[in-house]
């Protein structure tokens, strides 16, 4: 029969007595109450909490996972370290959204990883339920399969003029379903196209913006 190992840093309950049983000071707890569904939270806890620093650390998307340990909080009650593990479980989707959906080396993934996690974990002042996150990516980005079923709800095209290195101007024009700005907002028109809704989908709002910069010396 082999060991049972546990890992040092696991405080679990049931961690600590194996540790206790391997050292002869075992002591059983009286399972009366809460107690057994809270043993059971706390092994369910741990496995999460392995399951996203591996996630995290061995696909790459995090160079030290030491940024994940102030989320644990293995102090706190289970209930609140469960709570605490709920915007992490969403931050590893939206970045798990990404890397599934778009063609994103690992170096960008990385940076929207830690992006997502300082939004929805570390500073945030709403609910992370109400919360969103808004990622630019190039046409490229996108594989062709995805822009054959949907449309982009934003595009937008970035020009910027240099003049011995330095930037001179900067012009930026955006295509997007909504107004980019809520006091500009106008109906369009209907037209003889436009009256399909196949073709209505495809109006876009444009906003251009222009900007010079002086250098003084």
């Amino acid at each position: 029969m082999n060991d049972l190992k546990v890992h040092g840093d696991n405080g679990s309950s049931v961690a600590r007595l194996v540790r206790d049983a391997c050292t002869d000071q075992l002591r059983l707890p009286r399972l009366e109450g809460l107690t057994p569904i809270q043993m059971t939270l706390e092994i369910g806890l741990e496995k999460f909490r392995r399951d996203y620093v591996d996630a995290f650390g061995t696909s790459g998307l995090l160079a030290n996972c030491a940024l994940l340990q102030p989320l644990f909080r293995t102090e706190d009650s289970p209930e609140d370290q469960a709570e605490a593990l709920r915007p992490l479980h969403a931050s590893f989707e939206v970045v798990t959204i990404c890397q599934n959906f778009l063609k994103l080396p690992v170096h960008k993934l990385t940076a929207i990883a830690r992006e997502v996690l300082h939004r929805f974990c570390y500073k945030r002042d709403q609910p992370y339920e109400d919360l969103s996150f808004e990622l630019q990516v190039g046409v490229t980005d996108v594989p062709s399969a995805i822009l054959e079923i949907t449309s982009p709800l934003t595009w937008s095209i970035e020009s910027t003029f240099k003049q011995a290195n330095a930037t001179v101007a900067r012009s930026a024009v955006h295509f997007r379903r909504q107004p980019l700005c809520s006091f500009a907002a106008y109906k369009l028109e209907p037209t003889d196209d436009s009256q399909s809704s196949k073709s209505s989908s495809e109006f876009y709002y444009c906003t251009q913006f222009t900007e010079s910069f002086i250098h003084l010396r």
